[in-house]
């Protein structure tokens, strides 16, 4: 893949309040948080080394990317196919059905096995405020959290993280200030094992089989 996708390669993921390009490399590198208006958190559509982005996109080579929605909805479909298997990534934006729900942005990205086997890498190096500001990553048991002087972030993941760096859940955030989005990365996934923690981002990688 370039390292720029043109803009046709992109589907769009919102919430009413903001917007999250993704690539069809699995790769959102648009996203301003808490509102369309907002600083940057994934901006390497414009800057892939110091923009920031959320990738999830399979750990080997010889794939071959298909994007598309569900019908009638804003689900988005990032379809990868390869001889050996076919997965999936499903993500949408809940849009919030109460005023107290209208401050947590939520984008959710459900990985999933269609046919055999397929091994994924999760990438995730948020860069707050376009880049600007600097930020610090906690890991805990089911994800990690990054926080910045004005917003926090987690990426939740279904299952345990391993390497020896686990410490504890996040629940409610305590502390934080300021909107609180939440990443999940949902279902199907089978195994994840830690990879790196360079102390602004994480990368693991996980596997899809066919249910």
């Amino acid at each position: 893949m370039p390292d720029y996708l043109p803009i046709a390669e992109h589907g769009i993921m919102g919430d009413l309040h903001t917007v999250a390009l993704t690539a069809t490399d699995g790769t959102i590198d648009w996203y301003c948080c808490p509102t369309f208006d907002s600083p940057s958190v994934f901006a390497s559509i414009l800057d892939k080394d110091k923009g920031g982005h959320y990738r999830i996109s399979p750990a080997m080579e010889g794939w071959t990317p298909k994007q598309l929605y569900f019908p009638d909805t804003n689900v988005l479909i990032t379809r990868f196919l390869s001889p050996d298997g076919v997965g999936e990534i499903q993500g949408f934006m809940p849009i919030a059905e109460s005023k107290e729900d209208v401050h947590r942005h939520r984008l959710i990205r459900r990985v999933e096995g269609v046919r055999g086997e397929m091994r994924f890498r999760v990438d995730m190096q948020p860069r707050f405020n376009y880049g600007r500001d600097r930020h610090e990553i906690e890991q805990h048991e089911h994800g990690v959290v990054f926080r910045s002087p004005s917003l926090c972030l987690a990426l939740q993941l279904p299952i345990r993280l391993s390497g020896g760096l686990a410490r504890r859940r996040v629940a409610g955030l305590p502390g934080t200030t300021g909107p609180t989005p939440v990443f999940l990365a949902d279902r199907h996934v089978t195994s994840l094992k830690f990879v790196k923690h360079s102390g602004t981002a994480m990368m693991a990688e996980l596997s899809a089989v066919e249910m």
